[in-house]
């Protein structure tokens, strides 16, 4: 599901929120994540925003710049966790910079006049872009991080089935502990060529959502 993004640099302005449907008609096995992003609470020495939320914690306050927050741990892909779906970073004051969530969130903007605007998001990981930071005179604003791509991985038994399934399809194929492995990061489709009902498991992450940026109204794409 989608995470809320961050709030924007006005005291006391709430962070979006989690847009999740209560259930997915007819797919009661998936399930949704994400959170709302962070809130702006208090002034520092200049306007910031709240980090985006991720697919596993809230961002957080804009007190100085909100972090992003992390996002959901997954194995399928390498056997080995991996964070997806963290949320991007909300802009900062004159050089610090604000640190997006684990899972590809992009680090957010700053008002510095020699450093850039928010970072995008991580490709493949579905992490939230960065929020752009000021420039250094008024309303002078930086460009917002792009969200980062997302990616379908799908995995069966490779080996010890009984009905020796095998498929095609995926931009990256291959085994790991008696798995074997598609990964999509394009579009496409998994074509199953021999055998049947075997047991599939899958995780799908959303490409994440763009950061905002300052003074323009003007947004990264997702």
């Amino acid at each position: 599901g989608g995470a809320g993004g961050g709030a924007g640099g006005t005291i006391n302005w709430d962070g979006g929120t989690a847009t999740q449907p209560t259930a997915n008609p007819g797919i009661p096995e998936v399930v949704n994540h994400g959170y709302a992003g962070g809130a702006y609470t208090s002034p520092p020495s200049s306007d910031t925003a709240g980090g985006g939320g991720g697919g596993g914690a809230v961002g957080q306050p804009g007190n100085d710049g909100g972090n992003g927050g992390d996002g959901l741990q997954n194995d399928y892909q390498t056997g080995t966790n991996i964070y997806y779906a963290g949320g991007g970073a909300g802009n900062v004051g004159p050089t610090t910079r604000a640190s997006g969530g684990q899972g590809g969130g992009g680090n957010g903007g700053t008002q510095n006049p020699t450093q850039h605007g928010g970072w995008p998001g991580t490709p493949h990981l579905g992490g939230g872009g960065g929020g752009g930071g000021g420039g250094p005179t008024a309303y002078q604003a930086k460009s917002a991080g792009t969200g980062g791509s997302g990616i379908v991985v799908v995995r069966y038994a490779a080996s010890g089935s009984a009905t020796n399934v095998t498929a095609t399809g995926g931009d990256a194929t291959f085994t790991y502990n008696s798995k074997k492995i598609h990964a999509f990061t394009t579009s496409g489709a998994l074509a199953v060529t021999a055998g049947a009902n075997t047991t599939l498991e899958y995780v799908i992450i959303g490409g994440g959502g763009g950061g905002g940026s300052s003074g323009d109204n003007s947004y990264g794409s997702g």
